[in-house]
């Protein structure tokens, strides 16, 4: 997405507030004219004083000044509330977009690197725009209205004005060009940086079990480097620039002021208009020089926010409809219906599947790793998007239903323990926020969660850390599955739900799923196969394909992968890989 475009599209619900910081900006510019017009006058008035002509030009200066001084205000607080707003506003446009990204995207990206461009976006764009409303659009405004004022005193100077502007503002744009692949290069250093730190601290307990601090800090140091070498060769580049800029307007300023002397030995001017010519230029000069230097900033930021805008325009969304049905489930029938579904870079997982989960069925899931059992339920769940067929609820195309909705009729236990950084009662209470404390302490008990909570310090008020990190494994799983028997959904899902209990508490726990799991339609995925003993039906993957499916009796009398499952595990651990 090109970064204007970008701009101009998320400050459209501020315009009212940038055409007011734009007024604002046009009075200043013509009060930079106005005063030494004014003072042009009182110069030539020295020659014949009179008090009253003094006192009125006196006068009109300190209006000029004052109106000035207003409106500078105006600009300022118009910067201020766009800056606040539009801040609120990308954050609420970034989560919302984002939230439409299939779980590839999430997959694909560092926590890191998303959360660098969201904050690029968020804190740089204002200061683009602000300084194209304050600097950019308000030199335009300068040099056009100076440019008349000069005229009016000799066209000359005006000429010369223009030349000098048009020659600056060239190399401007010639620098600019030659200078964008480099500031580019600069800018997707930076987000690398950030990935890393999170990637790093994500993982800080393996660094430290494996003893990796110097081999990280030498990765670190690597992008770093190639950070510093960038900065390095854009920091080269724009002190050819500054210099040129520079050379530019001193070689313009001695033109000038030789010209005007010319000019006055002469007396084809005023002492007032050798004076109004001078402090135009010189305003001039002064808007250039400081748009020379605000340049380096400017094209950093425009680059940071260049890359960090292309988060927008990922292409692979989940379809919403904001106005679709919601789903409604009184029954719970699951029918996959011809189903195709590829995994990016990786071949089929799913290849013209038809099955029927039935109302209220217990479904085990099994097979080898990264056989499809999760990305099965993913599905179900809409975390990806078909390429063919249709999943069903309830005979409702899951594709044509509120996204909200079919997940509000989903519980899952997913082996992904992640809580958020909130008390206790907090992550429990995400499976139903209107619930009530009493509420929350019930489903913690039926988790077997409550003995453990009540011994903490806070008790349910207790902080559990990033990704609930102050909690133990088991711990987290407790919590996690306090949450979903909160949520109470017709639809349950179980993914390795008990993987990080003690077997004395998952046989509790798993007590407290069967009552769970009662009148609802349950998907199970275990490695544990004594765990799936129970179930109405197993279905048993590999590669992508569900190869058997049938009862644990009827699967072992078939001879088939579920037998050899069986047979190797011996109640301990299904095999990684064939």
């Amino acid at each position: 997405m090109k970064v204007l475009k970008f701009i101009l599209q998320t400050s459209s619900p501020f315009k009212s507030v940038l055409i007011l910081m734009l007024l604002g900006v046009l009075i200043m510019a013509i009060d930079s004219n106005v005063r030494p017009y004014i003072i042009k006058l009182l110069v030539d008035k020295t020659e014949k004083f009179i008090v009253r002509d003094y006192i009125f030009l006196a006068s009109c200066y300190i209006a000029s000044h004052s109106l000035r001084a207003i409106f500078h205000a105006v600009v300022d607080w118009g910067a201020t509330c766009y800056s606040a707003r539009y801040r609120e506003y990308v954050s609420c446009l970034a989560l919302k977009k984002i939230n439409k990204y299939p779980y590839s995207f999430f997959q694909d990206n560092l926590n890191g690197n998303i959360i660098a461009n969201i904050s690029d976006i968020f804190n740089l764009v204002p200061q683009l725009m602000i300084a194209m409303v304050c600097d950019f659009i308000h030199l335009v405004f300068l040099v056009i209205i100076s440019l008349i004022f000069l005229a009016y005193i000799n066209p000359l100077c005006s000429l010369l004005a223009f030349l000098w502007t048009g020659v600056f503002c060239l190399s401007l744009i010639l620098f600019s060009l030659k200078g964008k692949v480099l500031n580019s290069k600069y800018a997707n250093t930076r987000p690398a940086i950030f990935g890393f730190f999170s990637d790093y601290f994500t993982n800080i307990v393996s660094v430290w079990y494996f003893s990796m601090e110097v081999v990280e800090s030498r990765k670190l140091k690597e992008l770093t480097g190639d950070f510093r070498n960038k900065a390095f060769e854009f920091g080269k580049f724009l002190r050819k620039y500054h210099f040129t800029q520079g050379l530019i307007t001193t070689l313009y300023m001695l033109i000038n002021l030789s010209f005007l002397g010319f000019l006055k030995e002469v007396q084809e001017i005023s002492p007032g208009d050798f004076t109004l010519i001078f402090l135009i230029n010189y305003k001039i000069g002064e808007m250039l020089a400081s748009i020379s230097q605000q340049i380096t900033p400017f094209f950093v930021n425009w680059g940071a926010v260049k890359q960090a805008v292309n988060i927008f325009d990922y292409q692979y969304e989940i379809v919403t409809n904001e106005n679709a049905p919601s789903l409604i489930v009184t029954k719970g029938i699951i029918q996959f219906d011809k189903v195709i579904f590829i995994h990016k870079e990786r071949e089929e997982l799913f290849q013209n599947d038809s099955l029927t989960i039935y109302s209220g069925e217990k479904v085990g899931l099994v097979g080898y790793s990264g056989a499809g059992k999760t990305t099965f339920v993913n599905l179900i769940m809409r975390l990806h998007e078909l390429h063919e067929g249709r999943i069903l609820i309830d005979g409702q195309n899951i594709s044509a239903v509120n996204l909200q909705s079919l997940r509000g009729a989903i519980s899952i236990i997913s082996q992904d323990l992640s809580l958020f950084h909130r008390s206790i009662a907090d992550n429990i209470k995400y499976g139903s926020p209107t619930a009530t404390k009493e509420q929350i302490v019930q489903a913690a008990i039926e988790a077997d969660a409550h003995e453990f909570i009540s011994k903490l310090k806070e008790g349910y008020d207790s902080i559990v850390g990033e990704k609930g990190l102050k909690l133990s494994g088991g711990q987290r799983q407790r919590v996690c599955i306090a949450r979903a028997i909160l949520k109470n959904s017709p639809i349950l899902i179980l993914d390795e739900a008990t993987s990080q209990l003690d077997a004395i508490t998952e046989n509790e726990v798993q007590n407290t799923l069967w009552k769970v799991m009662d009148k609802k339609t349950t998907l199970v995925i275990a490695h544990r196969l004594t765990t799936l003993v129970k179930m109405d039906r197993i279905l048993v993957f590999d590669k992508g394909n569900i190869v058997e499916d049938g009862t644990h009796a009827e699967l072992l009398e078939k001879q088939g992968l579920y037998k050899k499952f069986w047979d190797i595990q011996a109640g301990i651990v299904l095999p990684m890989n064939n």
